[in-house]
């Protein structure tokens, strides 16, 4: 009986969580096979797959050295018997061959082909036959550098007149991937104007994906891809059609946020839900009892919630706040990820300062004054940094406010980075210093400030832990009740007989590493508990601020470093805080970015005074964040130094 495709070994990437799933498949095949036997294209392919695990040194753990060594010798016979087979690849036969592969295996197809030159034996006029009816395989031969080149004039005719050639070059050279992808080869002689001009054909095409004329418009100059301000114009004007199409077609729910302050309410704050919109309500009592500019100025962190408790921004987008589906939707891999809790708490930020606000001119109060009395006034008295920062006249137009503010933002946070890198601020040395402000380079007062970390164990604990796509998440008779297996193991007894067969070989492997242990009873508990907190910091937020944390959590992260499971960095902001501003403020990393540092400067901004108040108050928030951040910093300065 011939094996389904479905059951057969496929390999992925070494970083495959299902490596064991098909590791035991390869187990069954390689115990079974009689490499005499006839075998077809499909069965030398799964062989390769196999060969592809053990040349990343993959094996199941239960494969002593003797198994290994037998298994390593039957895949060595296995791999001249697809080498043979190759090589007998020719104009005769290719079409027929490439018309029986299985769908997993049609990349490696084209893989040996490229790995031992078959493709010199085809003739250039069936090579485009192939490419003309098996179109969709022109994904598989663009990741093949040699097919590539040899091929190079006959591939750059078909993709000028593919219809989804526009869709092969975006997704290679502009769309977000999460995981690793095969490289992509263009032919050299597709030109620039070429790819202009399949863009272009595709705008004009019978059915656009709005997905892909988005990446259009937002897509990044590089010297792969460079188009003109006019193709960009035409892909905003057709995604906007095409979104009106798909609004009027198609089903659309309501999403929003409403702020108000009662004069009754004693509770300093209340949220509630209603048909899609959160409402939140503050107490004006709670506000009339703050006298002071400096606890004026703390309920951007005390109740509104600017900062976490750890000093990180709140409001900057996070992977682990982004739904399933906002996950695998399309993406630039130079747009700023903007999902519904990021737009939530943007919409919330904003509409806390227009009221706050206006609060404050009822008490006669300007949230201005009480800025600028933070800054130069509460600083030196409670820190001793003079600092020198003035608001524009209440006078002025939004738009004269925004062009004085923004560069004496600037020059606040260079007046920082002088304090902190000569321990004093010459302001006749700043005057003069025209290079340009980078965020990224305003130090912190404190060493060992924040900790990140990149290496791979601490990517797969926190997916096994921390993520609701965990294969360990699901669990009977818990179900989905929790949000992941942490929360599910500290919160219930979780007997080991409750894990599902596939799920018991992961529960073991992290038992014998040590992060989980078996009680007396056959429960699952947690071993490394401060270990896997520190894993789950890092899963929320993607950093952790290390001096904000007790004595017992900053040992663990010490150990961590020293294992170089985390690295350090010493800067006033995050890199999730700076990709925050540099969203705001300038299209240097986000081709979707605001831009209004860049706007105002070089008089590109609307005429509109309304848009104008709007982004006057989104500089506002960017500056008392960075106030409070300021702060944060001489603070813990002050208790650690």
């Amino acid at each position: 009986m011939k094996k389904k495709h479905l059951e057969r070994v496929a390999f992925f990437s070494k970083e495959d969580w299902a490596a064991g799933h098909n590791l035991g498949r390869a187990e069954k095949l390689l115990e079974s096979i009689n490499l005499s036997d006839a075998l077809d294209i499909n069965d030398l392919l799964e062989l390769y797959h196999v060969k592809l695990y053990f040349d990343n040194d993959m094996f199941l753990l239960s494969w002593d050295d003797t198994l290994k060594g037998k298994f390593n010798a039957r895949i060595n016979q296995a791999w001249a018997l697809i080498k043979s087979f190759w090589l007998g690849i020719d104009n005769e036969n290719v079409m027929g061959y490439i018309n029986q592969l299985e769908f997993n295996y049609k990349p490696s197809f084209w893989e040996l082909v490229d790995y031992f030159q078959v493709y010199k034996k085809i003739d250039k006029a069936v090579f485009v036959n192939i490419m003309d009816t098996f179109s969709f395989q022109i994904s598989y031969i663009l990741a093949c550098k040699n097919i590539v080149q040899f091929f190079d004039r006959e591939i750059r005719s078909f993709l000028m007149k593919h219809p989804t050639s526009a869709e092969l070059l975006l997704s290679r050279l502009e769309e977000k991937h999460t995981g690793k992808r095969p490289e992509a080869y263009f032919p050299k002689s597709l030109n620039l104007a070429d790819r202009e001009a399949i863009m272009d054909s595709y705008l004009n095409g019978p059915d656009p994906n709005v997905n892909y004329v988005r990446l259009i418009e937002k897509c990044k100059d590089s010297p792969q891809l460079k188009l003109s301000a006019k193709l960009r114009l035409k892909a905003k004007r057709t995604a906007a059609a095409l979104n009106t199409t798909i609004f009027e077609k198609g089903h659309s729910w309501k999403e929003g946020v409403q702020v108000s302050i009662s004069k009754d309410q004693q509770d300093p704050v209340k949220y509630s839900r209603k048909q899609g919109i959160l409402e939140v309500c503050y107490g004006e009592d709670f506000f009339n009892r703050n006298k002071t500019d400096i606890s004026l100025f703390q309920v951007f962190r005390r109740l509104f919630a600017y900062l976490d408790l750890t000093g990180l921004i709140t409001l900057v987008s996070k992977e682990s706040e982004l739904d399933t589906l906002e996950k695998v939707l399309m993406q630039s891999k130079h747009e700023y990820v903007i999902g519904t809790t990021y737009q939530r708490k943007s919409m919330l930020a904003y509409l806390q300062l227009v009221i706050y606000a206006d609060y404050l001119n009822r008490r006669s109060l300007s949230l201005e004054v009480i800025i600028e009395s933070v800054v130069t006034d509460f600083f030196k008295a409670q820190h001793q940094i003079t600092l020198q920062f003035k608001f524009p006249s209440g006078n002025a137009t939004y738009l004269e406010k925004i062009r004085t503010l923004a560069p004496d933002f600037e020059f606040l946070l260079r007046q920082y980075q002088a304090f902190v890198k000569e321990g004093e601020i010459d302001m006749e040395l700043l005057q003069i210093n025209s290079v340009p402000l980078y965020f990224s380079e305003i130090p912190s007062l404190l060493p060992k400030k924040y900790a990140y970390s990149d290496h791979e164990k601490i990517r797969y604990l926190k997916y096994l832990f921390f993520s609701d796509q965990s294969l360990l998440h699901y669990v009977e008779p818990f179900n989905s009740q929790y949000r992941n297996l942490y929360d599910l193991l500290v919160n219930e007894e979780v007997n080991i007989e409750n894990f599902a067969n596939f799920q018991q070989a992961e529960i073991h492997r992290l038992i014998t590493d040590d992060y989980l242990r078996l009680d007396a009873n056959n429960v699952v508990r947690i071993k490394q508990s401060y270990f896997l907190f520190v894993v789950g910091e890092l899963y929320t937020n993607n950093v952790i601020s290390y001096w904000h944390y007790p004595d017992a959590i900053r040992s663990v992260i010490d150990d961590m470093a020293v294992n170089n499971l985390l690295v350090f960095e010493s800067t006033l902001f995050t890199k999730e805080e700076l990709g925050y501003f540099n969203y705001h403020l300038n299209k240097k990393d986000y081709t979707n970015g605001i831009d209004l540092r860049n706007k105002y400067a070089h008089g590109t901004n609307t005429t509109s005074e309304k848009e104008h108040q709007s982004d006057y108050y989104i500089l506002l928030k960017l500056l008392i964040l960075a106030v409070l951040k300021i702060e944060d910093d001489l603070l813990l300065h002050q208790q650690f130094s």
